[in-house]
């Protein structure tokens, strides 16, 4: 059988016609690729966009952790170490001012040292005459050794840092985990649906921060729902050096308490300005640690304390020194050189001490006595009367005070 043979028209035809096929073919090739790689670059811009979305909200979730943990620090800043009821913490809140809080600037400042409110064995006594101990500053009974740099002048009632149920890292992450729920609205984020469920969050305080972990399950999703992620684990430090400033204020705190010589005014620890705000509350006042080197909101930041007015002390008068008292005798009593006895012109007793009388909160005292002095020994003052003469000697720092009962022989 022979085969076809095309004219040359025909053959022109169908090469044209191969030609279209073929050129159809590379068209819808490329069109074909076109749309694959038109969807790649709509897939990774939109990849792009949920990373980027995925980075600003992760950004945002720390600024939340920050500014929370930095509201949790500034109360406890203020406020001596607590967080109150009213402020969504547990402590409960304190009432009575004076006795609970000092208020200063607004806030409600607790006390850091209250005054001795119970003895201690038979060694140290909280309420006056005895007070801080019989016979003080003497030591034994021969009177000649003093004792100012240990003692029972106040009572620190810091919050612990630390281990407690109370303490101000449990009061931190409690506000944290009540607080942080507030500002975690995603409402910003309009491109994207996300939700969390059972945030927790812990601290940890260093010595140069406050480091908050937080556990935040995050779904993110866009809208249109081609892509989701998840995030869930969240550490943001807080540059606030709280341990090292705690631990400054409870030297302090220690030290005013135990020894009538330490000066807080002249602890000098790092870049820590330490300041004494005197008769906030009466004679109560306030000790404020304000630390260059830790900042929240753009400031300093400072933790102050109370501390409350604590009673004065009499030197003790040695009463088995003193001479018997005659008709004439004449009694003064002066913080230069302390009892005098004058008879007949001349001293004939003078009891000299380093000082009268001692406040361990550095405040101007004053001194009364009973009968008032100087008082001349009369007729009534010896047999037949009486044989003894009682003198009260009195110190007052405004508000609280000391005194001791001294008895003269008379003849």
């Amino acid at each position: 059988m022979k085969g076809r043979i095309y004219t040359k028209s025909q053959l022109t035809i169908l090469i044209i016609i191969g030609i279209l096929i073929f050129s159809m073919i590379l068209f819808l090739s490329y069109l074909l690729l076109f749309k694959t790689e038109k969807r790649l670059v709509r897939q990774s811009i939109e990849s792009k966009q949920l990373n980027l979305g995925i980075t600003s909200i992760k950004e945002f979730v720390n600024k939340c952790i920050e500014d929370t943990a930095s509201k949790a620090l500034e109360l406890i800043g203020k406020q001596g170490g607590y967080i109150y009821k009213s402020e969504t913490g547990f402590i409960t809140d304190p009432n009575e001012m004076g006795a609970d809080y000092i208020d200063y600037l607004g806030n409600k400042v607790s006390y850091g040292m209250k005054r001795p409110n119970s003895d201690v064995a038979n060694l140290y006594f909280w309420r006056p005459p005895r007070y801080p101990w019989d016979k003080f500053p003497y030591t034994d009974n021969t009177y000649t050794t003093l004792e100012l740099n240990k003692g029972y002048y106040g009572q620190n009632v810091l919050p612990d840092l630390l281990g407690s149920n109370h303490s101000i890292l449990s009061q931190i992450e409690h506000y944290i985990n009540n607080n942080l729920k507030f500002c975690l609205n995603f409402d910003y984020f309009e491109n994207y649906r996300i939700t969390y469920t059972n945030l927790t969050t812990s601290a940890i305080i260093g010595d140069n921060s406050l480091i908050i972990n937080a556990r935040i399950p995050i779904d993110i999703s866009k809208i249109t729902g081609e892509e989701t992620t998840k995030m869930e684990k969240f550490s943001v430090p807080i540059k606030v050096r709280l341990k090292l400033i705690y631990n400054l204020a409870k030297t302090i705190v220690e030290g005013e308490s135990n020894s009538l010589s330490f000066d807080s005014s002249k602890v000098i620890f790092d870049v820590m300005e330490i300041s004494l705000v005197r008769n906030v509350f009466e004679k109560d006042y306030i000790l404020s640690i304000n630390d260059v080197k830790s900042n929240i909101y753009g400031k300093h930041f400072t933790f102050q304390s109370g501390i409350q007015n604590r009673y004065p002390m009499l030197h003790y008068i040695v009463e088995q020194n003193l001479p018997t008292l005659v008709l004439g005798d004449k009694i003064t009593f002066d913080t230069a050189s302390s009892l005098k006895i004058i008879r007949g012109g001349q001293i004939i007793f003078n009891q000299e001490v380093p000082y009268t009388a001692y406040d361990p909160d550095g405040d101007i005292l004053s001194y009364s006595y009973n009968p008032e002095l100087p008082y001349i020994i009369g007729p009534q003052d010896i047999p037949p009367f009486n044989n003894k003469f009682l003198l009260t000697i009195k110190v007052n720092d405004g508000l609280l005070e000391d005194y001791q009962d001294i008895t003269f022989q008379t003849s």
